[in-house]
């Protein structure tokens, strides 16, 4: 099982292995027809779900607050990340990672 305290070490391994992956098409392109249609559909709307909440008036305005409260927040020397939590459907079954 990943968490995110393995965030930094997934990042870099998967730079490494770029290089030998082959090319199918973009993203946005992926057949209908395709494994990884259906879970990539999710996973955008996850992403878009995730910009919309951290970009809005109302995370910013607790986040500023909270880095009053926790200085470490807004420090400059650490990594502040989100996790999504939810009911993962099980077209994911299959699948352990995804990046974008």
């Amino acid at each position: 099982d990943m968490s995110l305290k393995d965030i930094p070490a997934i990042i870099p391994a998967l730079q490494r292995q770029q290089d030998s992956l082959s090319f199918l098409c973009n993203a946005d392109k992926i057949p209908e027809s395709s494994f990884f249609h259906k879970p990539l559909k999710e996973v955008e709307k996850a992403r878009d779900f995730v910009i919309s909440e951290l970009t809005s008036n109302r995370i910013q305005n607790q986040l500023h607050r909270l880095k009053h409260e926790h200085e470490w927040i807004d420090d400059g020397e650490n990594h502040v990340y989100f996790e999504l939590v939810g009911n993962a459907s099980s077209i994911f079954d299959e699948f352990s990672l995804f990046a974008q």
